[in-house]
């Protein structure tokens, strides 16, 4: 009689469940009470950064270019492409903690299926870490941990133009402005 007091969506959705155990599975097949299962991208990115799936997390992502242990507040930082080393694209979350300073974000690039990080940081940030996991087709995991400042910038010289001299008459030497020994009256 247990089978007639539960809801027929909660059958549906213990059997699917464990129909689903060492398969792959998309977003589109995730369940709302997906926790730590056989399907990585099931979980949620508190669930990723809180340790779940810790052990089948990959360390293949890289960005391009390298980004810069000092970025400008104010300016645009241009873009980094967050990858995988070896198979390019296919990856469609990505979760970071803390949260990126105010101004900067990850998008994702439709036409490559990678995580671009861009943006213009507004405020000043200290040394920061970061940790990225990255969600991907075919239960992919992967892992990438950065760290930059939000600094301030200098201004490069707009002109290459010289200073001119304030006067173009040469400075004394030191012989010509020290000529004798003074004489002191006692």
């Amino acid at each position: 009689m247990a089978l007639s007091q539960t809801k027929p969506s909660q059958t549906l959705r213990h059997l699917l469940s464990s129909l689903r155990t060492n398969q792959n599975c998309s977003p589109s097949e995730c369940l709302e009470d997906c926790v730590c299962d056989a399907c990585p991208p099931c979980n949620t990115c508190d669930q990723l950064l809180g340790g779940c799936h810790a052990a089948d997390l990959l360390t293949d992502l890289t960005f391009t270019p390298s980004i810069p242990a000092v970025i400008t507040r104010e300016q645009p930082i241009g873009h980094y492409v967050l990858a995988r080393a070896d198979i390019p694209g296919g990856l469609f979350e990505v979760c970071v903690r803390p949260t990126l300073p105010d101004g900067l974000i990850f998008f994702l690039d439709n036409s490559t299926w990678n995580y671009v990080l861009t943006g213009t940081p507004k405020s000043l940030v200290p040394r920061t870490e970061y940790i990225a996991i990255v969600k991907g087709g075919a239960n992919y995991l992967g892992k990438i941990e950065f760290g930059f400042t939000v600094g301030f910038g200098c201004a490069p010289p707009t002109s290459t133009t010289e200073v001119p001299l304030v006067s173009e008459t040469p400075l004394p030497s030191i012989s010509d402005v020290v000529t004798s020994t003074p004489n002191y009256v006692y």
